[in-house]
């Protein structure tokens, strides 16, 4: 597994975790990445070492994470308490 990739599995992994941290204080899930990084999420700099994009969208339920780069498609759905990447 290249650097990159292993960098957007992190990426993923750190998006989720604060924004079930951002849902346990705030009630709802984030929709933008700044939100994120206020709510005290660590992913940005890997990201952008590794020129990934990230992309969100809150859902009544839950909330998708798209994260994009050269050779990098990864989506990721968070419904309710499961997690499911497409």
């Amino acid at each position: 597994m290249e650097a990159r990739e292993r960098a957007a599995d992190t990426v993923l992994v750190e998006v989720d975790r604060t924004q079930l941290c951002y849902r346990e204080r705030r009630r709802r899930y984030a929709d933008t990445v700044p939100s994120l990084q206020f709510a005290g999420g660590r992913f940005m700099r890997l990201a952008l070492r590794h020129d990934l994009d990230i992309h969100l969208k809150a859902t009544a339920d839950g909330y998708v994470q798209h994260i994009t780069g050269e050779g990098i498609d990864s989506l990721v759905e968070r419904r309710g308490p499961g997690v499911v990447r497409l």
